[in-house]
């Protein structure tokens, strides 16, 4: 396991996004653990991804932009950006 100091910087975009799924996740009160089992991993792997100090891969925004009732990882992306993704009920 990598400390935190010697982990390499995120994107400005994989700090958005991560910041965009937390506050997601909140609005329906997920835990840490919860996001995890969306993408199946750990509350571990979802924690560095929640903070964006690691990126969450295109498969797992996708999965999760639908749980969030986006149409798919795009507009998860678009949210994030501060463009209005299209919700789908």
């Amino acid at each position: 396991m990598v400390r935190k100091d010697e982990m390499p910087p995120t994107s400005s975009i994989t700090k958005l996004v991560a910041e965009t799924v937390r506050i997601l996740a909140e609005e329906e009160g997920l835990s840490q653990r919860q996001v995890g089992q969306l993408v199946d991993r750990s509350q571990a792997y979802a924690h560095d991804r929640l903070v964006g100090n690691k990126a969450w891969d295109t498969d797992e925004l996708d999965r999760l932009a639908r749980h969030f009732h986006l149409t798919n990882a795009f507009a998860l992306i678009d949210r994030a950006r501060g463009m209005e993704g299209k919700r789908v009920d």
